[in-house]
């Protein structure tokens, strides 16, 4: 029998088509292992960076802390039981009794019922005596206590040293208060201001600027003695 000129080709078996549930399942569990990592690499970061906040937190109060027991163990405090304030000073300064602001009238220096200085004694045989001044006027109020500032440092041709009140925030004793800075010669001082019990506290100081061959040392005292200062009423 004569073979068919045309043959039929063998059946060939189906493709198998891929299962694209399980494909799926696994793009969505590459990308879930994906989000896992990135949160563990963050959360490892992050608390690598809180713990390094921490301990600069935690050494920045520590130096805190030796500044400020390495300042009380080389101070001295001063303490006025009658207008209800005190401070502490270096243990080298000395404290001494004021007289009543050069330049203002008698009517104006009435107003002073109190003053008080802490000096560094090594300054006063210079040109440029390094003191921080304390003083309770009995003024009502703080616009008061400018006008008589005014007064005190306005020469003879009617020109006032008194520079406009700071408007940058300023405290004393942990109350609101004023700064006047007063430009006289070659150097600038500064007197800072507050109302208390319905008087009128003053601390004041001279910054000699670089007349001064410790300044820096100076001023790092000006503000500790500036801050310890606080009201007992």
């Amino acid at each position: 029998m004569q073979e068919p000129l045309i043959q039929t080709p063998p059946e060939q078996p189906a493709a198998t088509k891929p299962n694209r549930t399980w494909l799926i399942a696994g793009i969505l569990i590459a990308i879930a292992l994906l989000i896992i990592l990135g949160f563990y690499i963050w959360g490892k970061n992050l608390r690598k960076h809180t713990e390094e906040a921490v301990q600069y937190g935690l050494e920045a109060q520590q130096k805190a802390e030796q500044h400020r027991n390495e300042v009380s163990a080389n101070s001295t405090a001063y303490k006025n039981d009658q207008y209800g304030f005190e401070f502490s000073y270096p243990k080298d300064w000395e404290i001494k009794p004021t007289t009543q602001e050069q330049g203002a009238s008698v009517a104006q220096s009435d107003k002073e019922v109190f003053a008080v200085s802490v000096v560094d004694p090594k300054t006063l045989t210079s040109g440029y005596p390094i003191s921080m001044n304390f003083r309770v006027f009995d003024f009502p109020d703080l616009t008061t206590y400018r006008t008589w500032l005014k007064g005190a440092y306005t020469g003879p041709d009617g020109q006032t040293f008194v520079q406009p009140a700071s408007t940058a925030p300023q405290t004393l004793g942990g109350q609101a208060a004023t700064r006047s800075d007063v430009f006289g010669g070659d150097q600038l001082g500064v007197h800072i201001a507050t109302v208390n019990n319905g008087k009128v506290y003053e601390l004041s100081f001279s910054d000699p600027g670089p007349n001064d061959e410790q300044n820096t040392a100076h001023q790092e005292q000006y503000t500790n003695i500036l801050g310890s200062f606080k009201f007992d009423r």
